[in-house]
């Protein structure tokens, strides 16, 4: 009986080693298949190392504005008696510009003055019959209620004469509202209204442009405003339009803490040099030399860039036969290559084909660029 035993233990012990052995063939089997299949799907690829790329700032075209850009209304309704400008001509701040037919209002300014001169003697009466009265209060001839009125008399003749003044200074600011004058100096760029015409509080009469005082108006991309809002002074390189290859040295006057929701850009001002040439409304290109940052910019194709869907890029580096992705920022555009920030220039990048690629995909090189085109 104990032989039958032991021998069924060794049965089960021999099956159990063929059971292990044919699970670790295959096992060995399905690996190297796996490999060999892995192996056979690897992508192949182009790939080419960066060219280092000269920081000449960053170029944006933007509209010369003035500093002071006004349209100009009237404060008061009425006919236009004198136009005193024209388009074009220079004005000096305070300098008459138009004027209302003020007659009735110049009326009652006149009345309000002889109102007023009406309540400077009442005044001065009720301070003299006080003063007669008081003399006689002093002998006891008059009664004091009689004295108390005499004062009261004075305070409402002073009150009228306050009340007096009010009207005429009110007058007066209603017949200056009669006349436009230049809020600021400047150019006269258009004329609405023609003598005769009846306009009101709401419509505009004159363009006003302060031509001593202009600036170029940018719209940067939203990844510069950290290091346009780091730096203390920024230099710009206007582009002179009359001479090609001179520039106006200049420098940002402004930068915008907004950025727009549309277009993804915040507002940079740039200070217009006087006797530069620019006109307000002309375009202008700009160079702005940012503050030098750690991130070297290299030239790569075109086709080497991903576009994501939120409006970003990146491309793909091989690294031990495996693509990997790197996100950069774009910086320059010529023809067909593109100036990025955030790739290092002694790393392989996949030079086309990258639409599908995904990080982590295996890759094998099939011929290596020196540069970026």
């Amino acid at each position: 009986m104990n032989y039958i035993i032991a021998n069924n233990y060794h049965l089960r012990f021999a099956m159990r080693c063929v059971q292990l052995s044919v699970l670790w063939f295959v096992t060995m089997v399905a690996v190297g298949f796996y490999s060999d299949s892995a192996k056979a799907e690897s992508i192949e690829v182009d790939v080419v190392y960066p060219e280092r790329a000269v920081d000449a700032g960053l170029t944006l075209t933007g509209s010369v504005s003035a500093v002071h850009n006004a349209q100009l209304a009237s404060q008061q309704s009425g006919v236009v008696a004198n136009i005193h400008v024209e388009a074009g001509d220079v004005v000096t701040r305070d300098q008459l510009l138009l004027s209302l037919d003020d007659t009735l209002a110049q009326l009652q300014f006149e009345q309000a003055s002889a109102e007023l001169n009406i309540a400077e003697v009442a005044l001065q009466e009720a301070k003299r019959l006080y003063q007669e009265l008081k003399v006689l209060s002093k002998r006891q001839l008059v009664a004091q209620s009689l004295l108390a009125e005499r004062q009261a008399n004075i305070s409402k003749a002073g009150a009228e004469l306050k009340n007096a003044n009010a009207k005429l200074a009110l007058q007066q600011e209603l017949l200056t509202r009669h006349h436009i004058k230049a809020p600021f100096a400047g150019v006269v760029t258009d004329r609405m209204v023609d003598v005769g015409e009846w306009i009101g509080t709401q419509d505009k009469v004159f363009s006003l442009i302060s031509n001593d005082k202009l600036r170029i108006e940018l719209a940067a991309p939203q990844q510069y405003f950290a290091e346009f809002s780091q730096a203390n002074t920024i230099q710009a390189n206007i582009l002179n339009q009359h001479n090609k290859n001179a520039v106006i040295n200049s420098q940002v006057e402004r930068v915008i803490a907004s950025v727009n929701k549309t277009n993804r850009t915040f507002k940079v001002f740039v200070t217009v040099p006087e006797n530069s040439g620019l006109v307000m409304g002309s375009s202008a290109q700009v160079t702005i030399q940012l503050p030098a940052t750690d991130n070297a910019q290299v030239w790569l194709p075109k086709s080497a860039l991903k576009r994501h869907p939120d409006g970003g890029y990146s491309i793909f580096a091989v690294n031990n036969n495996t693509a990997e992705r790197v996100f950069v920022e774009v910086t320059q555009q010529q023809a067909e290559r593109v100036a990025v920030k955030g790739a290092s220039v002694s790393q392989q990048y996949i030079k086309a084909g990258v639409e599908l690629l995904q990080s982590g995909e295996k890759v094998s090189v099939k011929s290596v660029a020196g540069n970026a085109l």
